[in-house]
This record gives structure tokens, C-alpha cells and sequence, in this order.
């Protein structure tokens, strides 16, 4: 008898990011900046070698290739965002509150400041397989961004339904930092993103004037226009501006010269 079929399809694989530390992801955070700064097709690794001051060979020696390059580089960020995102304070078996999980988040954003929008906008380059693991990722974290806006609006009775929205609207806010020239400190985007992650929590999409930004997903009107009493500090700090006028025009990215043997070859 022939044997029934089997589903031999694999499950889609994970992102896995280079061991810090290591030359490959240091590699990685330098052809982050490429690929973020001239898009994939039109990065080269020689660009990417010649801000790490080496040559496109000693780079083959840790990355096997341009695209492994890309995945490297995304792997990173995706990574960086995850553990952020598990980030936990002594607060039982619960999820973090809120606010710590915003700014755990927004720090991990910032610090990755250039290179932030990668993944949001050179993803179509991944192979099906690396795109099905980055929409995993970003399923876990918008995930346990709902758990905690569910908490908060349990804790001021009100309807938990929309959480996941709100946590879409969240992360689409604290993306907006790495696409956008505006100018303000860490801890001024923290208090912001905290400040705008707080409204989205407690609003409940009816109030007239609330609306979504098609530009940049920063919701406008009522949701954004109230400060709560911990983010009065954020009360001068400018709001994040749609549209293509107030996109960051940065300059190619420099990185520092390349650290270890390969420097030589």
C-alpha cells in the first residue's frame, strides 16, 4: 500500500541575529545603516565595506553574502525589539505595565534610531520564509502591547475590546521615530511615546475628532490633543508631523573603523 502524504513543509524559520559582539554583528549594524540610507537593491557591499575601512572579501570571510547581509541586519533589529518587548519589572505573572513596556520599547527604537524603518520598508527583499518570522515577531510584540492596554483599561473600566489596535497604533507611533527629522532627546521621545501610548489606551475610538494619521498611523484629534499627569513633562515636546516635509534627510552614515584582524586583510 502506498503510504498516506505528509505535510513536509517546514515551519517558517526564525530570525536568528549574530552574536553580539562578534564581527558579524558588527557587520550587521553597518549594512543596517546602508540598506536603511540607499534601499536594498541599490546597496552594495561595497558600500558596506568601505564604512567598516575593509575590503568587500574580508567581509566574506564572516557573511556569506549581500542578502545574508540584509537578514543579518534585520535579524538584529527584529531581535532588539523582541526583548524589549519581554522586558518585565517584579509585577507578579501579569504583563509589565504600560508605561514600562512603551518606554522599554522606545528606548530599544531609539537606539537604532537610523536604521529603524528597515524592516518596515526594505522587508519585501526577505524571502518568503525570513518575512513569515519578522510577521511572527510582530505578532508576539503588538500581543503583549494589547495584554497590557487590556490591564489599563480594566483598571478604569473600560471596554477592553480594541487593545489590539491600540497596540498597532502604539508601535506604528514608536516606528515614526526613525522617520522623522525631528529633534528631541531620548528621554523627551520617551515621555512623548509614553504620553501618546497612555491616550491610545484609554480612548475608546468614539469621541468625535479622533482619527488616524494616514501617513504615519499618529493618531490626532482627542486621542493625542490630553497629557496625563506623569507625562506633563512631555507637554513642550513637539508632535511628530506626517508626510514627506518632515522626513529626516540624513547623510550617509559613517560607522567607526572596523575592530579586529579583518581590519588588516
Amino acid at each position: 500500500m502506498t503510504p498516506p502524504a505528509t505535510n513536509t513543509a517546514a515551519p517558517p524559520a526564525s530570525l536568528c541575529a549574530p552574536e553580539k559582539g562578534s564581527r558579524r554583528a558588527e557587520i550587521a549594524l553597518v549594512a543596517a545603516d546602508q540598506f536603511t540610507w540607499r534601499g536594498y537593491h541599490s546597496t552594495r557591499v561595497e558600500h558596506i565595506a568601505e564604512q567598516l575601512s575593509v575590503t568587500p572579501g574580508a567581509l566574506y570571510r564572516h557573511v556569506p553574502g549581500k542578502y545574508e547581509m540584509f537578514r543579518d541586519a534585520v535579524a538584529t533589529l527584529v531581535t532588539a525589539l523582541e526583548t524589549a518587548s519581554e522586558h518585565t519589572s517584579d509585577v507578579g505573572s501579569g504583563p509589565p505595565p504600560l508605561e514600562e513596556l512603551v518606554e522599554s520599547i522606545t528606548r530599544t527604537t531609539w537606539s537604532h534610531r537610523s536604521r529603524a524603518a528597515l524592516y518596515r520598508w526594505q522587508a519585501r527583499y526577505l524571502t518568503p520564509e525570513d518575512r513569515a518570522a519578522v510577521r511572527e515577531v510582530d505578532t508576539r510584540v503588538r500581543r503583549r502591547l494589547a495584554d497590557a492596554v487590556r490591564v489599563r483599561r480594566r483598571q478604569h473600566h473600560r471596554d477592553p475590546a480594541g487593545a489590539g489596535s491600540a497596540a498597532a497604533a502604539m508601535l506604528s507611533c514608536v516606528a515614526s521615530l526613525g522617520q522623522h527629522r525631528i529633534t528631541l532627546s531620548e528621554e523627551e521621545a520617551v515621555s512623548l511615546m509614553t504620553s501618546i501610548a497612555v491616550d491610545l489606551a484609554l480612548c475608546d475610538g468614539s469621541a468625535s475628532g479622533v482619527t488616524s494619521d494616514a501617513t504615519n498611523g499618529v493618531p490626532s484629534g482627542q486621542a493625542t490633543g490630553r497629557r496625563t499627569d506623569a507625562a506633563a513633562g512631555a507637554s513642550s515636546v513637539p508632535r511628530l508631523r506626517g508626510g514627506a516635509a518632515t522626513r529626516e534627510e540624513r547623510s550617509p552614515p559613517r560607522s567607526p573603523g572596523f575592530t579586529g584582524r579583518a581590519t588588516t586583510a
